[in-house]
């Protein structure tokens, strides 16, 4: 509830205006309104208050990277990560912020480092994954993202991911049983559904694709994956 959350933080910055945890809690809520304006500027009231803050630092890298600013991001998440050498976030976003800027290799060391200080966070293995993908290391993405259900065993978006890579990977098998189990906790999940109906077809289950891919284009007519499978049957 944002318009809650956002209430709260305004009625903490009128007894404190420096508070750093309620102005990045707004910065938070402006990123995920995507109103980037709003988030920069609490952000940097946050920064006002506390310049070496690594949760603002960090904070604000995302916004920036939304806005294109990459330098500004890195930057950011640089500080962050000297004012605070086990703060998982500004490794991270570090991490993701080299990715964009096409520098894969020290991308991987950063997410390395922020699961050093995080371990049993789902979302940081799911991003290394994402960057052993793009390093044409499926296996090791396919690790990672096994840990990352292991940590987050109820996320039907880690279990698409983790289908997916095992399909790439030709075990069909490990594929079908977890999109099975993506869609057995989001049935809503078109993209799950559709990626199920893939390796149904491919395993040669040729009822159940068919159901399943039309199940996926009653979803979301434009499921690319669905498309592809139905246009095969």
């Amino acid at each position: 509830d944002y318009a809650k959350a956002e209430a709260l933080c305004r009625e903490a910055l009128a007894q404190d205006p420096s508070s750093v945890k309620a102005w990045c809690i707004l910065g938070e809520i402006g990123l995920a309104r995507r109103q980037l304006d709003v988030a920069q500027d609490a952000y940097r009231n946050a920064l006002k208050a506390k310049p070496d803050s690594a949760q603002a630092l960090s904070g604000l890298a995302p916004v920036m990277l939304e806005m294109g600013r990459l330098d500004e991001a890195e930057s950011l998440c640089r500080r962050a990560v000297e004012a605070d050498a086990k703060y998982a976030a500004g490794w991270s976003h570090l991490g993701i912020t080299l990715m964009r800027k096409g520098d894969v290799k020290s991308a991987r060391e950063c997410t390395e480092k922020a699961i050093e200080c995080a371990p049993e966070d789902a979302a940081l293995w799911v991003n290394l994954a994402f960057v052993a993908r793009a390093q044409g290391d499926r296996q090791t993405a396919s690790e990672k993202l096994r840990e990352a259900s292991r940590l987050k065993p109820l996320d039907a978006q880690i279990r698409n991911n983790y289908g997916t890579i095992l399909y790439e990977l030709g075990d069909m098998a490990g594929a079908i049983a977890q999109l099975r189990e993506a869609v057995r906790i989001d049935p809503n999940h078109a993209m799950a559904i559709g990626n199920l109906g893939l390796a149904l077809l491919d395993r040669g289950q040729l009822a159940e694709a068919e159901s399943v891919l039309r199940d996926a284009l009653d979803k979301d007519a434009a499921n690319e994956a669905a498309r592809s499978g139905y246009w095969r049957l």
